[in-house]
């Protein structure tokens, strides 16, 4: 039910006083309203198609599109449900006309909307391919973190421990009085960092 003007009506009755065959029978009448409103359903599909296609180069070129997926997704499984039912009543309308011209009609009906279903199944799989594709570019980059967090934490844990261990300032400790013990302990810790980041990097870790 539609509670304002439908446009797919009023394009019917607009072209009613230039095709009297639409009021031969109540039959060509509705066959004539749901070939339209499969054409019209097609054009959504195709814009689905389109908009499917931008969206499939935004998530490759790794931007968090997930909210849209998802979105868009529900947009066609409701579309498609709507269309499902459509096309049931098609093929129930052709099996009740069959042998006769409306007969013909609906079962064109029917064959356009199995032919725009399966386009939508098409997509649908797509939309699930997009969904699988950027649950894995997050954990990709959530991977990318922890690694650099790691390797952050692997460089400071020796620099922590030499300065903790240098810093407990007893009086038996003989490091205590070794001359330029600072800028020994510097050196050191510059060595070991700088051996760290070329092994990590040998390991293409870096």
């Amino acid at each position: 039910m539609h509670l304002k003007p439908d446009p797919l009506l009023a394009e019917v009755a607009h072209e009613l006083h230039e095709r009297p065959d639409l009021l031969a029978g109540a039959g060509s009448l509705l066959a004539d309203i749901g070939q339209r409103a499969a054409d019209g359903f097609l054009g959504q599909v195709d814009a689905f198609d389109d908009a499917f296609d931008t969206l499939e180069d935004s998530v490759l070129a790794r931007h968090d599109r997930a909210r849209d997926v998802f979105r868009r997704r529900q947009k066609l499984h409701g579309l498609r449900l709507t269309m499902a039912d459509l096309r049931r009543t098609a093929g129930q309308l052709a099996r009740r006309e069959s042998g006769s011209t409306d007969g013909g009609a609906f079962v064109d009906m029917y064959e356009s909307l199995y032919h725009i279903i399966d386009n939508m199944d098409a997509l649908r799989d797509t939309l699930t391919g997009l969904v699988d594709l950027q649950l894995n570019q997050r954990s990709m980059r959530l991977n990318e973190i922890m690694k650099f967090l790691t390797i952050f934490s692997t460089i400071f844990l020796p620099i922590t421990f030499i300065t903790g261990f240098f810093g407990m300032n007893l009086h038996s400790m003989p490091e205590l009085g070794v001359g330029f013990g600072q800028e020994w302990t510097l050196g050191l810790v510059l060595a070991i960092v700088s051996v760290m980041l070329y092994v990590f990097s040998r390991k293409g870790w870096l």
